[in-house]
């Protein structure tokens, strides 16, 4: 599942390669948040993620992904 995951991932990359608009953070803290990538791609806002659980010294796991709303609800994990 991981594996076609990244697959998923990098068709995204390479779809959306042009799109320049960054994603919009809804909400976070040092346990996880949402992101909004409409306009952007769904590395470019896992790359958010991992960007804001950073600074508590963690990585961002995705918990839902839903590119209907092109949203990541992600969980910040150790």
């Amino acid at each position: 599942m991981r594996t076609s995951f990244a697959l998923g991932l990098a068709v995204a990359a390479t779809l959306l390669a042009g799109c320049s608009s960054d994603p919009k953070v809804e909400w976070a803290n040092d346990r996880g948040g949402v992101i909004s990538y409409d306009g952007s791609s769904e590395v470019r806002a896992l790359k958010k993620a991992d960007e804001i659980c950073g600074w508590a010294g963690r990585k961002a796991r995705v918990s839902s992904l839903n590119p209907d709303l092109a949203k990541v609800t992600y969980d910040c994990v150790e």
